[in-house]
């Protein structure tokens, strides 16, 4: 009885986690919050039916239940009890088991101590925007075309019209990203909200290259209005402007001459940052 116990019960943990991927990562990729909340009471279930087939094993280990073929080829009746329960993981299909206990325990504490960090109704709510922040809110034809990931992250918000800045102030920072930076690497993202699509071309044969090797766009207040590719020459403690490239707000007319300055300034803290020892 044992035995066929584990086996449904395995079987019930594996269509458990079917429904782990495909909920949680269809929902994600969908913006349905209703199908990823399937994904955490699944965990649960997966992790009951993985110790209740763990434990059968074990029971057909302690009581020298040679029907099952893998217990009778990894024990005999002489064995110790702890060597009986040892013998559980002694070849490659018990050391699966464990290793698949392991990982469900794992999960399980994932899913339990992370409630704490996203409640995912209040990803879809306005309220729960303007509280992050109160100025701030999505147009509804980029909530739209962006969809979940984009509101979860808050990584670039859109002025409803009429609406103003809390952070006039920042307005003008000059930050140069890097390629890898959230705000870039999701670059359907990054073209909808700034007009840039970045490219990455560090494995693009030298004369296709538009940008330079490692290119990093320049942000200037909201707007992303270079590219600019920069090599560190240690040896001469130097930063070596290889290409520089106005895109968007930079490309404009004029645009080269409101924002030169105001970029190689941040060029000269970029350096000491670089070349700091």
């Amino acid at each position: 009885m044992a035995p066929e116990l584990g086996i449904f019960s395995l079987i019930l943990a594996f269509v458990l986690s079917l429904s782990q991927a495909f909920f949680g990562l269809t929902g994600a990729w969908k913006a349905k919050p209703v199908w990823m909340a399937v994904a955490r009471p699944a965990v649960t279930g997966q992790f009951v039916f993985v110790v209740m087939a763990f434990a059968c094993l074990v029971y057909a280990f302690v009581h020298n239940d040679f029907s099952v073929l893998y217990v009778a080829r990894n024990s005999n009746s002489q064995l110790p009890l702890f060597y009986k329960v040892a013998a559980l993981w002694g070849a490659h299909e018990g050391s699966l088991l464990l290793w698949i206990l392991i990982l469900s325990i794992w999960s399980v504490a994932v899913a339990a101590f992370s409630r704490q960090l996203v409640n995912l109704p209040d990803v879809y709510d306005d309220e729960a925007l303007k509280r992050v922040h109160p100025a701030l809110t999505f147009l509804k034809e980029v909530d739209k075309r962006s969809g979940y990931r984009t509101k979860q992250m808050l990584a670039a918000p859109v002025l409803e019209p009429g609406a103003t800045s809390a952070d006039e102030g920042d307005s003008g920072l000059v930050h140069i990203l890097s390629p890898f930076d959230p705000l870039i690497i999701q670059r359907k993202r990054a073209e909808l909200f700034f007009g840039y699509g970045h490219r990455f071309e560090a494995y693009v044969p030298k004369e296709k290259r538009v940008f330079g090797y490692f290119a990093l766009p320049v942000l200037v207040g909201d707007d992303i209005v270079a590219a600019i590719d920069l090599k560190t020459d240690r040896q001469n403690r130097k930063l070596l402007m290889q290409k520089w490239n106005w895109v968007g707000k930079g490309a404009a007319r004029g645009g080269a001459r409101i924002y030169k300055r105001r970029i190689e300034e941040e060029l000269d803290r970029f350096e000491r940052f670089q070349l700091a020892e």
